[in-house]
């Protein structure tokens, strides 16, 4: 049975403006699971998530676990939408990074992480304010979790690897910029991306 994409996010908008903290959580949860399988499909109701994710994202009088089921689905979001998503890096990343600190490692945040990193590639500039947060989440991937394969044939280590590398060539002394990491942060930068 196909599933017309139209019709479920036609019925998922209406609880994303939902009061009820546990609906609106759901809705997150299947706004998430909707762009893992329809990724590039999303690209007409990107702007209209983006905002409404936002607002849940950016919201501190929400339970935690609604803000994390939102940046889940917004990292989500950016598999196949990341040149639509990547304008809005600046504003959302901080937020994300912030609120996926809290978030287990998991396949959904390993998900949610490769697509925050396609964004990022796209806009890497957008970062300026958050780099280190970045970074620090790239550092803090379980040693496991780079080898568990996920829904698709690219890892978020792979993403992880050319993000930094691509900071590598912008900054000019990036042994010197990491050196503000912790030390066990630097070591897993240095140790598991060849830097």
């Amino acid at each position: 049975m196909q599933l017309d994409l139209a019709e479920a996010l036609r019925d998922t908008d209406p609880m994303l403006k939902e009061t009820a903290f546990r609906v609106i959580n759901n809705a997150c949860w299947s706004v998430g699971e909707i762009a893992m399988r329809h990724q590039a499909g999303m690209d007409p109701y990107v702007e209209d998530l983006l905002q409404k994710l936002g607002m849940i994202l950016f919201s501190q009088q929400v339970p935690e676990s609604l803000n994390q089921n939102a940046a889940i689905a917004l990292g989500r979001l950016g598999l196949g939408n990341d040149q639509k998503i990547a304008p809005h890096l600046a504003q959302f990343a901080p937020a994300f990074l912030t609120v996926m600190q809290s978030v287990e490692w998991t396949d959904e945040k390993l998900d949610a992480f490769r697509g925050f990193v396609q964004i990022v590639l796209d806009n890497p500039q957008a970062l300026e304010q958050c780099l280190l947060a970045f970074f620090s989440a790239i550092a803090s991937v379980p040693a496991d979790s780079r080898k568990v394969p996920v829904s698709q044939t690219e890892r978020p280590f792979e993403g992880f690897h050319k993000a930094l590398q691509a900071y590598k060539n912008m900054i000019p002394d990036f042994d010197g910029f990491i050196s503000h990491l912790p030390q066990d942060q630097q070591y897993e930068l240095r140790q598991n991306y060849s830097l």
